[in-house]
């Protein structure tokens, strides 16, 4: 990621394009996993993977970095890490967070993608 120095792939499956609505959302909490790779992994890699999941989106973002699991508190003191399951849970998802040490931390969510509105019609019926 350019200057952060990690590699970086992406792997996608999607069926189709989210709603805007829904890859905001999805825009969001990558961004704020990302920010945590920077701020706390020490690695050398990040892999995205987006991927269509019983009509929803399936997100994970995977890093090589030393890997801190999570004290029973973290999830009520950090508050970027509230903030992305919250931002999940609130589009009707789920979020989770899943780290050892050395083998890096896996933030994975799943969040709804309704199918987008079909385009009015001038035709009459």
């Amino acid at each position: 990621m350019g200057t952060w120095g990690l590699a970086c792939s992406f792997e996608h499956r999607l069926d189709r394009e989210p709603t805007p609505e829904t890859a905001i959302t999805i825009f969001r909490i990558v961004q704020e996993a990302l920010l945590n790779v920077r701020k706390h992994a020490h690695g050398r890699a990040v892999t995205l993977q987006v991927e269509s999941v019983d009509r929803g989106i399936l997100t994970r973002v995977v890093d090589d970095g030393i890997g801190q699991p999570m004290s029973s508190n973290a999830v009520h003191e950090h508050f970027g890490i509230v903030e992305m399951r919250e931002r999940a849970e609130t589009a009707g998802g789920w979020w989770s967070m899943h780290s050892e040490p050395g083998t890096g931390t896996t933030v994975e969510f799943w969040v709804p993608s309704p199918e987008p509105a079909a385009a009015p019609t001038d035709e009459l019926p």
